[in-house]
């Protein structure tokens, strides 16, 4: 954290960035969960998951505005947080490697997931797949969904670190204090994705906690940008 910032300051931008971003996304997203699933039906041509799909990304890229906006304020603190270094190579191979070790988390919690289902009566709902597609319904379906996974991926990893930062700058600075906001900052997301049932929203947590703390043990943004991708947009394949 940049010595020109006082915890108070950063205190502040961190409850900026969780009030305007991250809180109403949890509520409207726990709307979203109270609503009936999602039915099959179409709207100009396309099925209505694809419209979530596309407000999902304009949310993110107010997500994006926002945290550029915070960290902008501080001078160079874009490129000490990773937002302005370039890419490598290697920051795709470390994105590949996070997503694997994500995949492997959520298969270890697959039995966890299924009886949060059960328990809740809700979960399965909210599927990748929207039917059948014939031409240019497929293309747009595919834009959207990288669209999506690219705005998302960008949004919300950018919200994570700032706010990881900021609590950081904010005093949270030992092992046990870090690995503690990497915690609160993943069940905040956890609780965000709702809207795909309680068993997935059990699964976003480990994904959270384990991109927080790559970015936490190496300052590298990109990776978990791809890894958050990955798993937007892996789970499409096969499904359109």
């Amino acid at each position: 954290m940049a010595d020109t910032l006082s915890p108070g300051r950063c205190l502040t931008d961190a409850s900026v960035v969780a009030l305007v971003a991250v809180v109403p996304a949890i509520a409207s997203s726990w709307y979203q969960f109270a609503m009936p699933a999602f039915d099959g039906s179409y709207s100009v041509g396309l099925p209505d998951f694809l419209w979530g799909e596309l407000s999902l990304t304009a949310g993110a890229v107010g997500w994006i505005a926002l945290a550029l906006y915070v960290v902008g304020l501080e001078k160079d603190g874009l490129r000490r947080l990773g937002f302005a270094v370039l890419p490598r190579w290697v920051d795709g191979g470390w994105g590949v490697l996070l997503y694997v070790a994500t995949l492997a988390a959520w298969w270890i919690g697959i039995p966890i997931m299924d009886w949060i289902d059960a328990w809740s009566g809700a979960g399965g709902e909210w599927a990748e797949s929207g039917g059948s597609y014939i031409g240019w319904q497929r293309l747009v379906a595919w834009l959207a969904i990288i669209g999506t996974a690219l705005s998302n991926g960008t949004g919300e990893e950018a919200v994570r670190v700032v706010l990881l930062d900021r609590l950081k700058g904010a005093g949270m600075r030992t092992p046990g204090q870090q690995l503690l906001a990497v915690l609160v900052v993943a069940a905040l997301f956890a609780v965000y994705h709702t809207y795909q049932g309680l068993g997935n929203a059990f699964a976003v947590f480990p994904f959270g906690v384990i991109l927080g703390l790559f970015y936490v043990a190496t300052g590298r943004f990109w990776p978990i940008m791809v890894a958050h991708m990955l798993a937007d947009i892996v789970p499409f394949i096969g499904e359109l």
